[in-house]
């Protein structure tokens, strides 16, 4: 089966770090806007950058804890998300999750999959889904309504892409929020980490 992967775009180059962090030189070499596949066996800068993105363009201050207070009762579990989605590929294409879609997505590529219908993965380009028999096509681009013209397309078998869409969601993202982000937010010393996890999960399609 083509494969499928869950990422996070992170553009932080473009922010001033708080200073409640040190930011490592090797930001300075990552491209404007990189994408991070999310997983269990994250490193330590890779969580970093999920922790600021969460914060989007927030002004820091010099209190972390401060900050995080702030962050929980400015924003409702649902807006504590960060942009990404699923990738799609095989060994000639890659679909990419475009402007305004965001890592909780991979719940509703789910159970829009489950009812045949299209999910939403972003705009500029628009990617689509379409259904035949027991297939899913992933279109690159569309007009919210069907593949527009000079669209690649690529083909997974309906109840393997369940199985790892939910794998993605269920496992990877989990594990990441529940090992790396968790013990990222230990390590700064977080008194709402128990409360931030559990509002970041919320958000991200964790009924919790």
């Amino acid at each position: 089966m083509p494969n499928c992967e869950l990422i996070f775009h992170s553009n932080m180059k473009y922010y001033d770090y708080p200073s409640w962090l040190e930011r490592p030189d090797i930001i300075d070499t990552y491209p404007v806007d990189f994408e991070i596949r999310l997983h269990a066996d994250c490193t330590p800068l890779e969580t970093e950058l999920f922790l600021l993105e969460l914060f989007r363009c927030s002004e820091f201050t010099d209190d972390f804890n401060g900050d995080v207070y702030r962050l929980l009762n400015e924003l409702e579990p649902a807006d504590l998300t960060v942009s990404g989605g699923v990738v799609f590929s095989d060994e000639k294409h890659s679909i990419h999750p475009s402007c305004c879609c965001g890592v909780e997505a991979w719940k509703e590529v789910y159970d829009s999959i489950i009812q045949k219908q299209s999910p939403w993965m972003g705009h500029d380009p628009f990617p689509m889904m379409t259904y035949s028999d027991n297939e899913v096509i992933v279109w690159s681009d569309s007009d919210m309504t069907t593949p527009k013209e000079g669209a690649y397309s690529i083909c997974y078998n309906r109840d393997e892409l369940l199985t790892a869409i939910q794998e993605l969601g269920e496992r990877h993202l989990h594990d990441f929020l529940d090992g790396p982000f968790h013990r990222k937010l230990v390590s700064l010393q977080c008194q709402y980490t128990d409360v931030l996890v559990k509002a970041v999960m919320a958000g991200h399609g964790f009924g919790i």
